[in-house]
């Protein structure tokens, strides 16, 4: 789906259950780098801020420290620091949108520890109506050496938008990145 083939990978190296056979191309793994903020996103410990404002894309930027001049895979996971306060609180660090529900007026939202992303765009829609269209999506962007973890906050029509949301203060990326 993402146009990953064995040729591509470096001989012995597995990404995606892909076992490479090709020569030239390298896999960059890294863990739990922190991410550069946007500066027009201030991140609060325990509060809920969105990751992307209505009609709005932000990346989450690392340096790689070097600049590939092909990529041909990256997988990213984006963590966030929050904890548990509680005993009933899981600790969850994102929420992420999943549709209104008309008899209540109340958007609804999924829960997750980690978001993650590929150099494959996926749009995810949250609500789509007769007059509006919320959607998100999240990828993954290298420009130079710079890899960024991109949030798109999708929105056409008059009301409503969607928004990815985060209760942590730091960022973190973790992932492969497959290149030449």
């Amino acid at each position: 789906m993402i146009g990953l083939t064995a040729d591509k990978l470096v001989s012995g190296q597995t990404v995606l259950g892909i076992t490479g056979i090709g020569e030239g191309y390298k896999a960059y793994k890294f863990e739990k780098v922190p991410t550069s903020i946007p500066s027009n996103v201030t991140l609060k410990y325990g509060s809920s801020v969105a990751l992307a404002a209505r009609g709005e894309s932000n990346s989450y930027t690392i340096d790689l420290g070097f600049t590939p001049s092909e990529v041909v895979a990256c997988e990213l996971e984006m963590r966030g620091n929050y904890s548990p306060s509680t005993s009933s609180d899981t600790g969850e660090n994102f929420s992420l949108p999943r549709g209104y529900v008309e008899m209540s007026h109340t958007a609804q939202s999924y829960h997750a520890f980690y978001l993650s992303a590929s150099l494959n765009t996926n749009r995810y829609y949250s609500s789509r109506t007769d007059k509006n269209c919320s959607s998100y999506k999240m990828k993954c962007a290298v420009n130079g050496s710079k890899l960024s973890f991109v949030v798109e906050n999708g929105y056409d029509g008059t009301s409503g938008g969607v928004a990815i949301k985060t209760i942590a203060d730091k960022l973190y990326l973790s992932g492969t990145l497959v290149y030449k």
